[in-house]
């Protein structure tokens, strides 16, 4: 396993003009490890590539390797395009897929060497968009074939597309893994997986954390884990950071190899994701005493 640290914990955004400030913090936090990995936000946008291939650069010459995280903040207006790849509208699902084709291509552009491109993030939903009632056939038949148009452009790039699975309160449509699995399997391509997140997770599969890591680690589709508290605090304060060495053992025992990576917030990103109660403190502390605690662990 590769441990890291996700930019939006420092700040917002994190590009080619301080991405060396940016990985001169994380050298401070002590990562565990000799091939971490820092994720930073991709963009969907060609002309953004350039940000990406300086934060590969920097990454690479300091010696990170690199995961792209894809996210559709749901902060349009009524009157404003909304797309998501389960729109009723096919305007919108075609603009969803051109969107989602983006962040794949930051994700390849941003690869170090000798690693593919992985692309991280709720980057298959809208954020926090529902309908008051569950996914419908139809939906599902629009999530498939917008996931099957993008898994294909990721597999011409050599990038590894892992959605991440949100909770109940953030997604109505893919909440636990059963549920990915059975999705990824309908797709049927090998490049699309998932990001798993231990705060989700905690929240909507039957089975505690551990057991259902198990089942995510040995489907081989897991493609990057964000260790989150409950509250989404400091790491190794909540009701996870009990687990971790039972965690850690999981991804021995099935031989993972991609990012584990404590997610916080920074102040920044609070209105993106409709966020009131950020880490508490000084979101520097938080993270070396989120390291330090799962240095404790290892």
């Amino acid at each position: 396993m590769r441990f890291g640290i996700n930019t939006w914990a420092w700040d917002i955004p994190v590009d080619p003009s301080n991405i060396k400030e940016f990985l001169a913090w994380a050298d401070g936090l002590g990562i565990p490890g000799d091939k971490p990995v820092i994720e930073a936000f991709a963009s969907p946008d060609p002309a953004d590539l350039p940000i990406a291939e300086g934060i590969r650069a920097a990454a690479q010459e300091a010696g990170y390797g690199v995961v792209s995280c894809g996210f559709n903040p749901n902060m349009a207006g009524p009157d404003q395009p909304n797309p998501h790849l389960i729109s009723p509208d096919a305007d919108e699902r075609r603009a969803a897929i051109q969107r989602a084709c983006g962040f794949i291509s930051f994700a390849a552009a941003a690869a170090t060497n000798g690693d593919p491109g992985i692309l991280s993030g709720p980057w298959h939903v809208r954020h926090q968009h529902f309908t008051g009632a569950g996914i419908t056939s139809e939906e599902r038949q629009w999530l498939v074939e917008g996931l099957r148009q993008v898994a294909t452009h990721a597999g011409d790039l050599g990038v590894l597309a892992g959605f991440e699975i949100l909770n109940r309160f953030e997604s109505y449509v893919i909440n636990t893994v059963d549920q990915a699995l059975d999705l990824i399997d309908e797709v049927g391509l090998p490049n699309l997986g998932f990001n798993w997140d231990t705060g989700h997770a905690h929240i909507d599969e039957d089975e505690d954390v551990v057991p259902n890591l198990t089942k995510a680690s040995q489907s081989g589709r897991m493609f990057h884990i964000h260790l989150c508290e409950n509250h989404r605090r400091d790491y190794g304060t909540g009701k996870i950071g009990p687990r971790t060495s039972e965690i850690l053992q999981v991804l021995r025992d099935t031989d993972y190899q991609r990012g584990v990576v404590p997610e916080l917030f920074c102040e920044a990103l609070d209105g993106a994701v409709h966020k009131w109660n950020r880490t508490e403190g000084d979101i520097h502390t938080a993270a070396n005493n989120s390291f330090k605690f799962l240095r404790g662990c290892l």
